[in-house]
């Protein structure tokens, strides 16, 4: 899993010496959330309430192991057993709403970062490393080692 810079919080690390701009990578997350909303139909002020109710902050003022958290926390809401399944399709907007306990395809956060990571890449034996690092936390980033 990439991980923030120990120094300060204005890097965040997507590979071993490799970052990119803390408000971007919170952005990537929120994206990926955002997009997980969308495919699960949950409304964006009941999403706020609930993500309020997990003491983990505001969504406007939330950091990023907070944005971590909730994109973890919105994969599985599809399951009736989820805490927060009464959230599920109840956006009469969204269309296409994954059926229920149906994985649900979308890019990951850690995708986005690995993908990244591979065109910071300075050759493909750093790839390749990049590759088995990411498929500890089951991202296959095999699709952007290209032909070389």
């Amino acid at each position: 899993r990439a991980r923030i810079a120990k120094e300060k919080y204005a890097d965040y690390e997507v590979f071993a010496g490799m970052f990119i701009p803390y408000d971007e990578a919170v952005n990537i997350i929120k994206g990926a959330c955002k997009e997980l909303s969308l495919r699960l139909g949950v409304r964006a002020e009941d999403l706020a309430i609930a993500f309020k109710s997990r003491n983990w902050h505001n969504l406007k003022d939330a950091t990023i192991d907070s944005w971590f958290g909730l994109e973890r926390h919105l994969r599985s809401l599809n399951n009736p057993e989820h805490e927060w399944h009464k959230l599920y399709n109840t956006n009469s907007r969204a269309k296409n709403v994954v059926e229920l306990r149906k994985e649900i395809a979308y890019l990951s956060s850690q995708e986005q970062f690995g993908k990244i990571a591979m065109t910071k890449a300075k050759n493909r034996g750093e790839r390749l490393e990049i590759i088995d690092f990411y498929s500890m936390g089951d991202i296959d980033l095999n699709k952007y080692l290209g032909d070389e």
